[in-house]
Order: C-alpha cells, then structure tokens, then sequence
C-alpha cells in the first residue's frame, strides 16, 4: 500500500495513488462516480458511494471499507475485519 503513495513520475517527483486531503482523503484519484453520487448517495448517507478506496490500515487509515449501503452496518460489514466481515454476511466458517 505504502507504493501506491509514492508513484514516481518522469520529472523524479512522486505522486500519490490516492487524495490525500480534503473531504476526498484515502479515495483514488479520479474515482469520481457521478451516477452513484446522483443515484445511491442521497439514501445511503454517502457521497462517495461506489468511489475506490484505499484498503489501509484501520488504525491509521481514515476510511471505511464498508460492504452494506446501510449506513448502521458500516463498521459491521467492514472488509479489513474479515472475520468480522465474514460473520455479518452470515457465513459461519
């Protein structure tokens, strides 16, 4: 995850994969997704509904990889949890 926010580029700078402030921070650039935002995001309670995610380190990273559009089940549906994450979509492994 750490090379995906230092890209090099031709000029011998670096570049990040991801937004890395603003209300877009830990989504990929460019991930907008108007059609989600227009359709979902008005009654899933997010307006970056559908948008690429940095799939980071829950303690560090500050956005949730949620699975469910319910907003009450996000940190339930949770991916980086995976067993947590398993449990909620009623697999008993």
């Amino acid at each position: 995850m750490e090379a995906l926010k230092a890209i090099p580029q031709e000029d011998g700078s670096t570049t990040s994969f991801f937004e890395e402030e603003g209300w877009r921070n830990g989504l990929v650039k460019g991930s907008y997704k108007p059609w989600e935002m227009l359709l979902i995001s008005w009654w899933a309670f997010d307006l970056n509904v559908g948008c690429d995610k940095e799939y980071g380190d829950p303690l560090t990273s500050q956005t949730l990889f949620y699975t469910s559009l319910k907003p009450w089940c996000r940190r339930a549906s949770d991916m980086r949890n995976f067993t947590k994450f398993l449990r909620f979509w009623g697999w008993r492994l």
